[in-house]
């Protein structure tokens, strides 16, 4: 447990030597401490911690969820966020950004070790699915429940013309256009469809996906919702690949 690294952001003094030293007796390792947004960003990119324990209200113009939302984008660390607020509106916009764990203090111990341990076995599996993902033979994009695109392995890359880096962040109706191939009509996107319904969806054989360049590629898919451990719905998942017929047309092209 000596090897977990753990950067705090706290920006009142003496809580956060009083974290550190509850880190510190449970094993972990405190690299630092940042008590501005600011910083914490920063230090995060230099430091590399296995994770961060963010306070949400912070001095100067960024608060803790804005560096949460930057340091996951951009480094994927997991973030648990510990704050003395529990107002509605601060747990929604902490819960948009899919933190690793939520503590409210003051905090006690055995709950900050029980946060930490499940953040970091949740963040493990996580990552292990990505690693699947990225090795899969079909193209895969994943959303959250705002249609924001949050994910796509390199297939769907190869297959749409578009970069993760591109459309991270951006909603899938504005990237991914699907056309039914007989009416030449839109498609309502299965992702979309799949949240709504809170179930798996498929599509026939005739719908047509749009790539980055405006060709039209018959594709073959499916969407599932995904469900937290509480069963509520956090996004989907699309798994495609051209069917025959589109995979000549892209070689011709």
């Amino acid at each position: 447990m000596a090897t977990i690294k753990v950067l705090v952001v706290e920006d009142e003094y003496i809580l956060a030597i009083n974290l550190q030293e509850t880190l510190e007796s449970l094993g972990y390792t405190v690299v630092d401490i940042a008590d501005t947004a600011e910083l914490a960003i920063t230090k995060a990119s230099e430091l590399r911690p296995n994770l961060i324990l963010m306070d949400i209200r912070l001095r100067g113009q960024t608060d803790g969820i804005q560096a949460a939302e930057i340091i996951w984008d951009i480094l994927q660390i997991p973030i648990i966020y510990v704050t003395g607020h529990s107002d509605q509106s601060t747990v929604e916009r902490a819960t948009l950004t899919f933190p690793f764990g939520y503590i409210l203090k003051p905090i006690r111990e055995q709950e900050l070790y029980v946060a930490i341990q499940t953040a970091l076995n949740r963040y493990e599996r996580e990552q292990f699915l990505c690693s699947v993902l990225r090795g899969m033979g079909d193209g895969v994009i994943v959303i959250d429940t705002q249609l924001k695109i949050k994910y796509m392995n390199q297939v769907a890359e190869a297959i749409t013309g578009w970069r993760l880096n591109e459309v991270k962040n951006q909603i899938i109706t504005e990237i991914l256009k699907l056309i039914d191939e007989k009416s030449q009509q839109p498609v309502q996107n299965p992702l979309i469809f799949a949240i709504q319904q809170k179930s798996t969806v498929y599509f026939s054989g005739n719908t047509l996906l749009e790539t980055k360049d405006g060709s039209l590629i018959p594709v073959a898919d499916s969407a599932a919702c995904l469900k937290d451990y509480y069963g509520e719905v956090t996004g989907a998942v699309m798994v495609f690949a051209m069917t025959p017929k589109g995979e000549l047309q892209k070689n011709v092209t």
